[in-house]
């Protein structure tokens, strides 16, 4: 099954650790998106702009499950949402 995961995140030089981190739990990123740098809709603490991002992911609801846990930990990454991609 795939997902999209689309991230907000302070800087770009997280990405490539954000990444590792995927890869890491087995999961293959078939899909990359790059943004690039947005103002925000509104303040995210002290933060008026983010870097995003889009990658297709291949894996199951537990990857998700296991991902949103790391995420949520993680102070580089603004926001994150995973939605189910289109076959």
């Amino acid at each position: 099954m795939n997902y999209e995961l689309m991230l907000a995140l302070k800087s770009e030089e997280v990405v490539a650790a954000i990444k590792e981190v995927v890869e890491k739990a087995k999961i293959k990123v078939t899909a990359e998106d790059p943004w690039g740098k947005r103002r925000l809709a509104y303040r995210i603490g002290q933060n008026t702009e983010a870097y995003y991002t889009v990658w297709i992911l291949s894996g199951g609801p537990k990857m998700v499950a296991e991902l949103s846990k790391k995420f949520k930990l993680n102070k580089e990454i603004l926001r994150f949402l995973f939605t189910r991609a289109a076959s």
